[in-house]
């Protein structure tokens, strides 16, 4: 298989990835409750995966080009896009502003590991220790 069909692939995939992930922002709009929850935690998925192929089409370009100056044109604005979307869902995937946030989608699960909090009075996940956020707050 020749490079240019494998780089074909590679944008092909994250071209994919990233309609995939714009779909699931939609459906992540207009989808309520535990629904949403679940999109959210897709959507980062599939934000994870168009960084990764990024990555790896952006570095096989520049491999095939002969470490050339039109290959390090190419790669370099990919793997700064690769990297802002890496950087955005790592970051929100770490954060408690993320955990709130999916906390706030659905008050009856926990926000970091998604245990059942039915019935919890201590304000405190039994699963992972996870302080809940007052329900003014959330």
């Amino acid at each position: 298989m020749s490079a240019l069909h494998i780089s074909i692939g590679f944008s092909v995939i994250a071209v994919l990835c990233a309609c995939v992930f714009v779909v699931l922002i939609i459906k992540y709009r207009k989808a309520r409750g535990n629904e949403r929850r679940r999109y959210a935690k897709i959507d980062l998925l599939w934000n994870m995966a168009f960084t990764v192929f990024m990555c790896a089409q952006a570095i096989f370009i520049f491999r095939q080009s002969g470490n050339g100056t039109l290959g390090l044109m190419i790669m370099l604005p990919l793997l700064a896009l690769a990297l802002v979307m890496g950087v955005f869902g790592l970051r929100s995937l770490r954060s408690d502003k993320y955990f709130r946030k999916l906390y706030e989608l659905d008050p009856g699960y926990c926000g970091r590991c998604g245990y059942n909090l039915t019935g919890n009075v201590s304000g405190v996940c039994p699963e992972c220790g996870w302080k809940l956020p007052d329900r003014k707050e959330a």
